[in-house]
């Protein structure tokens, strides 16, 4: 596909930014022009976890903020990457320069046992030792990794993966570069970045900002607000053709808060190759940010996947150039009658309408296997902490699995236990952390069932899966049609096996955004794969979503954070066909309708009214007395028919002036308020 490019200039003279404890990145760019950045790595904060294998001891090494390398019977290392904006890509030249070695001798590193996916126990895989290990050299043998030229949207740019640790297995010495340069140079003069459009769109001016680590957006203020001559936010909804009443209904919702939308019959279309030509027309006209299907696998297929050949929706968006870099957010309010079509859209307007009140909103469930290394009940503590301590939450349930093989405690005031009980260990001992919480849950599914009533805004789960269920808790898909929680609907974000299977008949995600009626149950949305994840890389998606995006307020919309979560897995695990970041892009699927933003704040009481002066229609909102709260404001006036569409931010303000032309009411909406809808304009 043929795009013209307009270059955007923007001069940076210096970023320093510390992603870690361990590791510390200081950028500097020349002009916009080359990139160079240098980055050190304190080995104090390299862990080393030692393992028997054979009678012999063997290292893993652990380093915040990298990505750790999966190429079975490889030593296993680690990596530091990093997505740079950059003009002409693919002829970017890279050269790494180090300054400081550190030498560990005498240590065994141990070996990869490769990407494995979480149908299998890390536990039940045989440890394989490559020829590497028999030869007297350092592997690898240099520090440059790989470099992917990529374009997201509208910015072109490489990623880098360097790794700062070279070992030989013969002479049993590590050497740790602990201090090293990136110089990054440019085939052209023109500036960083290549804009593929003129189109602005406000999700990704942030995301730019936030994913290359030398691109600061012109149009985003120091504040974290908002300032463009013109956005683009548009919405396509492609629905089967006897969803399209259902599909109205929500084109006219999401008109009334900002979007232009676009309502197209699949039928008129006929394929799946017709549809992804028709989705590409349109990103290239501009006319493309949010893409929602209504409709389930048989009445929208999905695309197969190149690392897999999974069912993937995401490969619809991959748009710009022949990467495999998503370029517009996607979703999928998967049904099979027009009566579930109306329930699902009917109960996703009411979420952004009339939001439920209540304390629920600081409040979620973290939902954990005792499995992996680290255990996946420890990465979910991250998370939970996270909720705490970046978004305020009082209260996360915690569904964990009780530690196999461990032991049980004697003033554990639960005890005695069934010794056939399966989570019942067997031998006296302190308890290690995380257990005594674990062992209170006891994985039951009934604390699923009463966090979610009571009330829960997000999930995290981190486990083995099947097209029905959660392996820990063992809650499935008969359970989620069962939920009684009303419209306190909680977003998922799942890291399990086949969750997200939609080629089979309703599978587990499908079941949680079906549940319940147009008057609340289930979910609002939940991203999971249609096929088996894999054990450590979803967990960077994961964790980028809710510590990164969602805890620092980042983003909110479903399918945003979604994509920002893909990124990062890119950023640390590649962006080729075959890297376990693609993987992950094309197999996770979000069920749900991408664009609504997420609460996780009580919604405001405001008033407001509208008056016309002298060929001006006055807004004046009363109740936002906090530029927080003014942010993000959306003001849009129509008539009747929706015909007469004019959209203003607030920006900041409360009293807005829009042109008269005729319009006869407004909405303002904002996910921070209860929106205002339908008032009449006097």
């Amino acid at each position: 596909m043929r795009k013209s490019l307009v270059m955007l200039l923007v001069v940076i003279f210096s970023i320093s930014a510390v992603f870690a404890a361990t590791v510390e990145k200081n950028l500097n760019v020349n002009r916009g022009i080359d990139v160079s950045f240098s980055v050190q790595i304190d080995t104090d904060g390299i862990a080393q976890i030692k393992r028997d294998i054979d009678g012999k001891v063997y290292t893993r090494l652990t380093l915040d903020n990298s990505a750790v390398t999966l190429e079975k019977g490889m030593p296993e290392l680690r990596t530091v990457s990093a997505f740079i904006a950059m003009p002409l890509p693919e002829q970017a030249k890279v050269e790494v320069l180090e300054k400081d070695v550190e030498v560990i001798n005498n240590i065994n590193i141990i070996p990869s046992k490769g990407s494995i996916t979480r149908n299998i126990n890390p536990e039940d895989v045989e440890y394989t030792f490559s020829d590497v290990y028999s030869k007297d050299q350092y592997y690898p043998k240099e520090l440059l990794s790989s470099v992917e030229p990529f374009i997201l949207r509208d910015i072109s740019g490489i990623r880098v993966e360097i790794t700062p640790f070279r070992y030989n297995p013969v002479e049993k010495t590590l050497q740790i570069v602990k201090s090293f340069e990136v110089k990054v140079s440019s085939a052209s003069n023109r500036g960083y970045g290549s804009r593929v459009s003129a189109f602005i769109s406000e999700e990704f001016e942030k995301l730019y900002s936030d994913v290359f680590m030398n691109y600061t957006s012109p149009f985003i203020t120091k504040d974290g607000g908002f300032n463009a001559p013109a956005e683009t936010k548009n919405l396509l909804i492609v629905s089967a053709n006897d969803y399209l009443p259902a599909a109205q209904e929500l084109a006219d919702w999401k008109t009334k808060t900002g979007f232009t939308v676009i309502v197209k019959d699949y039928s008129e279309l006929g394929s799946k190759e017709a549809l992804a030509d028709y989705i590409s027309d349109l990103y290239a006209q501009g006319e493309l940010c949010f893409v929602t299907f209504l409709g389930e696998y048989e009445d929208i297929p999905t695309l197969k996947g190149k690392q897999e050949n999974a069912n993937s929706d995401t490969m619809y968006v991959k748009l710009a150039g022949s990467d495999n870099v998503p370029d517009a957010f996607i979703s999928r309010l998967s049904v099979k009658s027009l009566d579930a079509a109306y329930a699902v859209v009917r109960k996703t307007i009411k979420y952004e309408k009339t939001p439920e009140m209540g304390n629920w909103y600081k409040q979620g469930l973290g939902i954990a296997s005792s499995e992996g290394s680290p255990k996946d009940y420890e990465r979910c503590e991250v998370l939970n902490d996270a909720l705490k301590n970046e978004l305020g939450f009082t209260k996360v349930y915690e569904c964990f699995a009780p530690d196999s093989g461990g032991g049980w405690w004697k003033d554990d005031p639960y005890n005695p236990y069934d010794p056939y009980d399966p989570y019942n260990p067997t031998n006296p001992m302190e308890p290690m952390p995380y257990y005594k919480s674990a062992r209170a849950n006891s994985s039951d599914k009934s604390i699923i069932f009463n966090a979610t009533e009571d009330g829960v805004s997000v999930i995290n789960y981190i486990g083995h899966g099947s097209d029905y269920t959660w392996v820990t808790s063992g809650f499935s898909t008969s359970d989620a049609k069962k939920l009684n929680n009303g419209m306190k609907l909680p977003v998922i974000w799942d890291v399990a096996c086949v969750n997200g299977a939609l080629h089979r008949n309703e599978c587990f995600a499908e079941a949680w955004q079906n549940s319940g009626d147009e008057n609340g149950g289930g979910s609002i949305g939940i991203a999971a794969a249609s096929t088996n994840m894999a054990w450590v890389p979803p967990c960077v998606w994961q964790e980028e979503i809710i510590a990164e995006q969602m805890g620092k307020k980042m983003h909110d919309r479903g399918a945003v954070l979604n994509v920002y979560g893909m990124l990062k897995c890119m950023e640390e695990y590649g962006s080729t066909d075959s890297s376990q970041g693609n993987q992950l892009v094309e197999q996770v699927i979000y069920f749900g309708e991408g664009s609504v933003a997420i609460r996780t704040e009580v919604p405001r009481q405001v008033s407001a009214e509208a008056i016309r002066v002298d060929g001006k229609i006055m807004v004046a909102i009363d109740g936002m007395d906090t530029k927080n709260f003014t942010d993000g404001v959306i003001v849009t006036a129509y008539d009747n028919n929706l015909d007469k569409v004019e959209t203003v931010r607030a920006d900041g303000r409360s009293d807005i002036v829009m042109e008269d032309n005729g319009q006869t009411h407004i909405t303002i909406w904002s996910k921070n308020i209860v929106p205002v809808v339908d008032l009449e304009i006097q």
